[in-house]
Protein backbone atom coordinates (compact mmCIF):
# COMPACT_ATOMS: atom_id res chain seq x y z
CA UNK A 1 0.00 0.00 0.00
CA UNK A 2 1.04 3.54 -0.76
CA UNK A 3 0.26 6.96 0.70
CA UNK A 4 0.66 10.42 -0.41
CA UNK A 5 0.65 13.24 1.83
CA UNK A 6 0.84 16.92 0.43
CA UNK A 7 1.53 19.64 2.44
CA UNK A 8 1.10 23.46 1.50
CA UNK A 9 3.55 25.94 4.00
CA UNK A 10 2.76 28.98 4.65
CA UNK A 11 5.55 29.33 7.01
CA UNK A 12 7.94 31.42 9.39
CA UNK A 13 11.31 29.99 7.46
CA UNK A 14 14.19 29.26 8.53
CA UNK A 15 17.14 31.57 6.29
CA UNK A 16 19.91 30.30 5.17
CA UNK A 17 22.60 32.87 5.25
CA UNK A 18 25.15 31.84 2.88
CA UNK A 19 21.87 31.15 0.20
CA UNK A 20 19.93 33.60 1.17
CA UNK A 21 16.57 31.58 0.58
CA UNK A 22 13.74 30.39 2.26
CA UNK A 23 13.41 26.69 4.20
CA UNK A 24 10.74 25.04 6.38
CA UNK A 25 12.04 22.30 8.52
CA UNK A 26 10.25 18.86 8.54
CA UNK A 27 11.08 16.23 11.15
CA UNK A 28 9.49 12.83 9.98
CA UNK A 29 9.33 10.46 12.66
CA UNK A 30 8.00 6.50 12.99
CA UNK A 31 8.68 3.43 14.37
CA UNK A 32 11.98 1.65 13.85
CA UNK A 33 10.41 -1.65 13.76
CA UNK A 34 8.07 -0.28 10.76
CA UNK A 35 9.48 -1.28 7.47
CA UNK A 36 8.61 0.70 4.21
CA UNK A 37 9.17 -0.53 0.42
CA UNK A 38 8.91 3.79 -0.32
CA UNK A 39 9.92 6.09 2.07
CA UNK A 40 10.75 9.30 -0.30
CA UNK A 41 9.85 13.16 0.46
CA UNK A 42 9.61 15.09 -2.54
CA UNK A 43 10.19 18.84 -3.07
CA UNK A 44 7.76 21.62 -4.71
CA UNK A 45 8.67 20.43 -7.90
CA UNK A 46 8.92 16.67 -7.43
CA UNK A 47 12.45 16.24 -6.39
CA UNK A 48 13.50 13.87 -4.35
CA UNK A 49 15.28 15.02 -0.96
CA UNK A 50 17.98 13.99 1.11
CA UNK A 51 18.18 13.80 4.87
CA UNK A 52 19.90 16.42 6.57
CA UNK A 53 19.91 14.49 9.36
CA UNK A 54 19.08 10.93 10.53
CA UNK A 55 19.18 9.63 14.41
CA UNK A 56 17.51 6.93 16.30
CA UNK A 57 15.93 7.29 20.02
CA UNK A 58 13.73 5.16 21.77
CA UNK A 59 12.92 2.82 19.37
CA UNK A 60 12.03 5.90 17.01
CA UNK A 61 13.66 6.86 13.96
CA UNK A 62 14.01 10.97 13.22
CA UNK A 63 14.59 11.71 9.79
CA UNK A 64 15.16 15.74 9.08
CA UNK A 65 14.48 17.57 5.78
CA UNK A 66 14.80 21.00 4.41
CA UNK A 67 11.86 22.17 2.36
CA UNK A 68 12.65 24.93 0.17
CA UNK A 69 10.39 27.82 -0.32
CA UNK A 70 9.29 30.34 -2.90
CA UNK A 71 9.85 33.85 -2.74
CA UNK A 72 6.59 34.36 -1.12
CA UNK A 73 7.68 31.98 1.65
CA UNK A 74 5.33 28.96 0.73
CA UNK A 75 5.70 25.64 -1.31
CA UNK A 76 4.74 22.31 -1.36
CA UNK A 77 5.91 18.81 -0.29
CA UNK A 78 4.88 14.76 -0.12
CA UNK A 79 5.68 11.94 1.74
CA UNK A 80 5.73 8.60 -0.05
CA UNK A 81 5.34 5.59 2.27
CA UNK A 82 4.23 1.93 1.55
CA UNK A 83 4.35 0.32 -1.64
CA UNK A 84 5.40 1.58 -5.25
CA UNK A 85 4.84 4.82 -6.29
CA UNK A 86 2.72 4.33 -9.46
CA UNK A 87 -0.80 4.34 -7.14
CA UNK A 88 -1.60 6.59 -4.87
CA UNK A 89 -4.24 5.65 -2.40
CA UNK A 90 -4.19 8.86 -0.01
CA UNK A 91 -3.98 12.48 -0.09
CA UNK A 92 -4.26 14.77 2.37
CA UNK A 93 -3.31 18.62 2.77
CA UNK A 94 -1.90 21.18 5.14
CA UNK A 95 -1.43 24.56 5.85
CA UNK A 96 1.48 26.23 8.68
CA UNK A 97 2.37 29.55 10.08
CA UNK A 98 5.01 27.49 11.69
CA UNK A 99 8.89 27.09 10.68
CA UNK A 100 9.08 23.59 11.62
CA UNK A 101 6.83 20.51 11.00
CA UNK A 102 6.80 17.67 12.80
CA UNK A 103 5.31 14.53 11.43
CA UNK A 104 4.89 10.83 13.24
CA UNK A 105 3.81 7.69 11.81
CA UNK A 106 2.02 5.33 14.01
CA UNK A 107 2.29 2.61 11.43
CA UNK A 108 1.63 1.79 7.62
CA UNK A 109 -2.47 3.26 7.79
CA UNK A 110 -1.16 6.24 10.09
CA UNK A 111 -2.39 9.09 7.66
CA UNK A 112 -5.76 7.97 8.16
CA UNK A 113 -5.84 7.47 11.85
CA UNK A 114 -3.44 7.98 13.90
CA UNK A 115 -0.81 10.51 12.18
CA UNK A 116 0.11 12.82 15.07
CA UNK A 117 0.66 16.37 13.73
CA UNK A 118 2.57 19.66 15.99
CA UNK A 119 1.41 22.37 13.53
CA UNK A 120 -0.45 25.25 13.58
CA UNK A 121 -3.87 25.36 11.23
CA UNK A 122 -3.54 21.76 10.63
CA UNK A 123 -6.19 21.52 7.66
CA UNK A 124 -7.57 18.09 5.95
CA UNK A 125 -11.04 17.27 4.48
CA UNK A 126 -12.07 14.50 7.53
CA UNK A 127 -11.42 16.97 10.13
CA UNK A 128 -13.51 19.56 8.23
CA UNK A 129 -16.21 17.49 7.02
CA UNK A 130 -16.73 15.72 11.08
CA UNK A 131 -16.80 19.23 11.54
CA UNK A 132 -19.57 19.91 8.76
CA UNK A 133 -21.35 16.71 10.10
CA UNK A 134 -21.92 17.98 13.45
CA UNK A 135 -23.03 21.16 12.72
CA UNK A 136 -25.70 20.01 9.98
CA UNK A 137 -27.39 17.79 12.55
CA UNK A 138 -27.64 20.97 14.94
CA UNK A 139 -29.21 22.86 12.43
CA UNK A 140 -31.51 20.54 11.53
CA UNK A 141 -32.57 19.55 15.01
CA UNK A 142 -32.90 23.27 15.10
CA UNK A 143 -35.07 23.40 12.14
CA UNK A 144 -37.64 20.59 13.46
CA UNK A 145 -37.45 22.92 16.61
CA UNK A 146 -38.99 25.90 14.68
CA UNK A 147 -41.27 23.59 12.81
CA UNK A 148 -43.00 22.44 15.94
CA UNK A 149 -43.05 25.60 17.63
CA UNK A 150 -44.64 27.32 14.43
CA UNK A 151 -46.49 24.90 11.77
CA UNK A 152 -46.32 27.79 9.01
CA UNK A 153 -42.72 28.42 9.38
CA UNK A 154 -41.77 29.78 5.71
CA UNK A 155 -38.72 27.34 4.91
CA UNK A 156 -39.12 24.32 3.50
CA UNK A 157 -36.39 21.85 5.17
CA UNK A 158 -34.25 21.78 2.03
CA UNK A 159 -33.52 25.38 1.12
CA UNK A 160 -33.00 25.43 5.45
CA UNK A 161 -30.09 22.55 5.42
CA UNK A 162 -28.60 24.50 2.27
CA UNK A 163 -28.73 27.14 3.85
CA UNK A 164 -27.07 25.84 7.20
CA UNK A 165 -24.18 24.28 4.09
CA UNK A 166 -23.53 28.08 2.91
CA UNK A 167 -22.89 29.06 6.45
CA UNK A 168 -20.38 26.50 7.36
CA UNK A 169 -18.73 27.13 4.50
CA UNK A 170 -18.48 30.78 5.16
CA UNK A 171 -17.36 30.10 8.55
CA UNK A 172 -14.10 28.66 7.12
CA UNK A 173 -13.00 30.27 4.37
CA UNK A 174 -9.41 29.80 6.16
CA UNK A 175 -9.56 26.18 5.03
CA UNK A 176 -8.50 25.39 2.06
CA UNK A 177 -10.91 22.60 2.26
CA UNK A 178 -14.18 24.84 2.04
CA UNK A 179 -14.15 24.37 -1.91
CA UNK A 180 -14.35 20.88 -1.56
CA UNK A 181 -17.27 20.87 0.92
CA UNK A 182 -18.98 23.56 -1.28
CA UNK A 183 -18.26 21.59 -5.06
CA UNK A 184 -18.15 18.22 -3.16
CA UNK A 185 -21.30 18.57 -1.18
CA UNK A 186 -23.15 21.79 -1.38
CA UNK A 187 -23.86 22.19 -4.88
CA UNK A 188 -23.13 18.17 -5.91
CA UNK A 189 -26.29 16.10 -6.35
CA UNK A 190 -27.79 14.22 -4.56
CA UNK A 191 -27.32 16.00 -1.24
CA UNK A 192 -28.93 19.35 -1.67
CA UNK A 193 -32.09 20.87 -3.47
CA UNK A 194 -30.15 24.33 -5.04
CA UNK A 195 -30.33 26.35 -7.79
CA UNK A 196 -27.70 27.87 -10.17
CA UNK A 197 -28.70 31.37 -9.78
CA UNK A 198 -28.44 30.57 -5.82
CA UNK A 199 -25.21 28.81 -6.03
CA UNK A 200 -23.24 30.80 -8.55
CA UNK A 201 -23.77 33.91 -6.43
CA UNK A 202 -22.44 32.59 -3.42
CA UNK A 203 -19.43 31.42 -5.03
CA UNK A 204 -18.73 34.35 -7.26
CA UNK A 205 -18.89 36.29 -3.50
CA UNK A 206 -17.04 33.82 -1.57
CA UNK A 207 -15.29 31.58 -3.14
CA UNK A 208 -13.74 32.15 -6.88
CA UNK A 209 -11.21 34.65 -5.90
CA UNK A 210 -9.84 32.14 -3.46
CA UNK A 211 -8.94 29.69 -5.78
CA UNK A 212 -5.68 29.22 -7.52
CA UNK A 213 -5.79 26.43 -9.38
CA UNK A 214 -7.38 26.59 -13.23
CA UNK A 215 -7.89 23.18 -12.95
CA UNK A 216 -10.10 23.43 -9.07
CA UNK A 217 -11.98 26.94 -10.90
CA UNK A 218 -12.83 24.57 -14.31
CA UNK A 219 -14.42 21.07 -12.13
CA UNK A 220 -16.13 23.58 -9.17
CA UNK A 221 -17.69 25.95 -12.57
CA UNK A 222 -18.68 22.71 -14.15
CA UNK A 223 -20.29 21.69 -11.08
CA UNK A 224 -22.32 24.75 -11.38
CA UNK A 225 -22.68 24.57 -15.20
CA UNK A 226 -24.61 21.11 -14.30
CA UNK A 227 -27.35 23.08 -11.70
CA UNK A 228 -28.43 24.66 -15.08
CA UNK A 229 -29.65 21.45 -16.47
CA UNK A 230 -32.87 20.12 -14.97
CA UNK A 231 -36.01 19.90 -16.72
CA UNK A 232 -38.90 22.43 -16.99
CA UNK A 233 -42.30 21.66 -16.93
CA UNK A 234 -44.10 22.43 -19.90
CA UNK A 235 -41.47 20.61 -21.65
CA UNK A 236 -41.28 17.00 -23.12
CA UNK A 237 -40.17 13.93 -21.09
CA UNK A 238 -36.74 12.39 -22.12
CA UNK A 239 -37.28 8.69 -23.30
CA UNK A 240 -36.11 6.24 -20.63
CA UNK A 241 -36.00 2.33 -20.09
CA UNK A 242 -34.65 0.17 -17.11
CA UNK A 243 -35.35 -2.80 -14.97
CA UNK A 244 -37.60 -3.15 -12.26
CA UNK A 245 -36.75 -5.37 -9.08
CA UNK A 246 -39.03 -7.65 -10.55
CA UNK A 247 -36.97 -8.23 -13.83
CA UNK A 248 -39.82 -5.91 -15.97
CA UNK A 249 -38.61 -3.97 -18.60
CA UNK A 250 -40.08 -0.66 -17.78
CA UNK A 251 -40.06 2.13 -20.41
CA UNK A 252 -41.87 5.40 -21.60
CA UNK A 253 -43.23 2.63 -24.37
CA UNK A 254 -44.54 0.08 -21.93
CA UNK A 255 -46.23 3.75 -19.90
CA UNK A 256 -47.80 5.48 -23.20
CA UNK A 257 -50.66 6.61 -22.58
CA UNK A 258 -50.62 7.28 -18.75
CA UNK A 259 -49.78 9.25 -16.56
CA UNK A 260 -46.41 8.80 -14.53
CA UNK A 261 -44.64 9.47 -11.46
CA UNK A 262 -41.25 9.23 -11.56
CA UNK A 263 -39.47 9.42 -8.02
CA UNK A 264 -35.71 9.33 -7.51
CA UNK A 265 -34.74 8.37 -3.57
CA UNK A 266 -32.45 6.77 -1.76
CA UNK A 267 -32.48 5.25 1.88
CA UNK A 268 -29.66 7.16 2.67
CA UNK A 269 -31.56 10.06 1.83
CA UNK A 270 -33.63 12.00 5.09
CA UNK A 271 -35.54 13.84 2.61
CA UNK A 272 -36.39 11.08 0.66
CA UNK A 273 -37.48 8.96 3.21
CA UNK A 274 -39.45 11.70 5.13
CA UNK A 275 -41.56 11.94 1.56
CA UNK A 276 -42.62 8.46 1.72
CA UNK A 277 -45.42 8.00 3.88
CA UNK A 278 -47.10 11.03 1.25
CA UNK A 279 -46.41 9.13 -1.67
CA UNK A 280 -48.06 5.92 -0.26
CA UNK A 281 -51.14 8.45 0.63
CA UNK A 282 -50.54 9.55 -3.01
CA UNK A 283 -50.75 6.17 -4.48
CA UNK A 284 -53.47 4.74 -2.47
CA UNK A 285 -55.80 8.04 -3.57
CA UNK A 286 -55.18 7.93 -6.95
CA UNK A 287 -54.39 4.10 -8.08
CA UNK A 288 -57.75 3.80 -9.79
CA UNK A 289 -56.92 6.68 -11.57
CA UNK A 290 -54.83 6.24 -14.83
CA UNK A 291 -51.90 7.26 -12.50
CA UNK A 292 -48.46 4.93 -12.75
CA UNK A 293 -45.51 5.55 -9.97
CA UNK A 294 -42.10 4.36 -10.49
CA UNK A 295 -39.57 4.91 -8.30
CA UNK A 296 -35.78 5.15 -9.26
CA UNK A 297 -33.17 4.82 -6.43
CA UNK A 298 -29.77 5.57 -6.15
CA UNK A 299 -29.00 3.41 -3.29
CA UNK A 300 -25.73 1.06 -3.58
CA UNK A 301 -26.80 -1.87 -2.09
CA UNK A 302 -29.94 -3.23 -3.02
CA UNK A 303 -30.93 -5.43 -0.10
CA UNK A 304 -31.41 -2.34 2.42
CA UNK A 305 -33.56 -1.30 -0.16
CA UNK A 306 -35.84 -4.09 -0.69
CA UNK A 307 -36.17 -4.08 3.09
CA UNK A 308 -37.52 -0.32 3.08
CA UNK A 309 -39.49 -1.16 0.09
CA UNK A 310 -41.20 -3.91 1.52
CA UNK A 311 -41.01 -2.70 5.55
CA UNK A 312 -43.09 0.44 4.45
CA UNK A 313 -45.40 -1.46 1.97
CA UNK A 314 -44.36 0.55 -1.08
CA UNK A 315 -46.61 -0.64 -3.39
CA UNK A 316 -45.35 0.66 -7.16
CA UNK A 317 -43.09 -0.09 -9.40
CA UNK A 318 -39.17 0.27 -8.65
CA UNK A 319 -36.46 0.75 -10.67
CA UNK A 320 -32.59 -0.32 -9.37
CA UNK A 321 -29.22 0.59 -11.16
CA UNK A 322 -31.25 2.48 -13.41
CA UNK A 323 -28.02 5.38 -14.28
CA UNK A 324 -29.34 5.72 -18.07
CA UNK A 325 -32.69 7.16 -16.03
CA UNK A 326 -31.17 9.34 -14.09
CA UNK A 327 -28.92 10.85 -16.81
CA UNK A 328 -31.79 10.99 -18.80
CA UNK A 329 -33.70 13.25 -16.73
CA UNK A 330 -30.43 14.86 -15.29
CA UNK A 331 -31.20 14.58 -11.81
CA UNK A 332 -29.37 17.20 -9.41
CA UNK A 333 -30.86 16.78 -6.31
CA UNK A 334 -33.00 13.77 -4.35
CA UNK A 335 -35.59 13.27 -3.92
CA UNK A 336 -36.55 14.18 -7.33
CA UNK A 337 -40.38 14.04 -8.46
CA UNK A 338 -42.20 14.22 -11.83
CA UNK A 339 -45.56 14.03 -12.95
CA UNK A 340 -45.65 13.30 -16.73
CA UNK A 341 -49.10 13.52 -18.25
CA UNK A 342 -50.92 10.82 -20.94
CA UNK A 343 -48.71 12.75 -24.01
CA UNK A 344 -45.49 13.03 -22.42
CA UNK A 345 -45.50 16.37 -20.99
CA UNK A 346 -43.69 17.27 -17.78
CA UNK A 347 -46.46 18.29 -15.52
CA UNK A 348 -44.68 19.14 -12.28
CA UNK A 349 -41.09 18.74 -11.50
CA UNK A 350 -40.21 19.36 -7.80
CA UNK A 351 -37.05 21.21 -8.13
CA UNK A 352 -39.21 23.78 -10.56
CA UNK A 353 -41.62 24.40 -7.27
CA UNK A 354 -39.83 26.20 -4.59
CA UNK A 355 -42.76 26.34 -2.52
CA UNK A 356 -43.48 23.05 -2.60
CA UNK A 357 -43.64 20.99 1.47
CA UNK A 358 -42.10 18.18 2.80
CA UNK A 359 -45.96 16.52 2.73
CA UNK A 360 -46.29 17.42 -1.37
CA UNK A 361 -48.92 19.65 -0.32
CA UNK A 362 -48.42 20.57 -4.41
CA UNK A 363 -48.30 18.01 -6.09
CA UNK A 364 -51.38 15.92 -4.03
CA UNK A 365 -53.24 19.65 -5.05
CA UNK A 366 -52.21 19.16 -8.52
CA UNK A 367 -53.07 15.26 -9.03
CA UNK A 368 -56.72 16.04 -7.41
CA UNK A 369 -57.11 18.64 -9.98
CA UNK A 370 -56.15 16.70 -13.02
CA UNK A 371 -58.31 13.22 -12.05
CA UNK A 372 -61.26 15.93 -10.51
CA UNK A 373 -61.05 14.32 -6.73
Amino acid sequence: MKFLLIITLSLLCLTLPAQKAHYAKLKLIYPTELTYDTLLVKGPKGEVLSKTSSVTREGKKICTYLISLGSNKQGSFSIYFGGSLSSVNDSLFFLSDGNELLIELQDSFALRNDIRFKLKNVYNFEQLYDQYKRYYTSKMQEYDSLVKNNPAYPLSSQQYSLNAGFDFVKKHLENPYSIDLFSVFIINPPFFHVEYNQANEFYIKNLKNKIESINTKIFVEAKLEKLKESLKEGTRAPYFSGRSIRGELINSSSLSGKNVLIIFWATWCGPCMKELPYLKLINEEFKKDNLVMVSISLDRDSIKMIKVINESKLNWIHLFNANSVMESFRINPIPAIFLIDEKGTILYNKFDRKNETDNLEILTALLKQKFKH
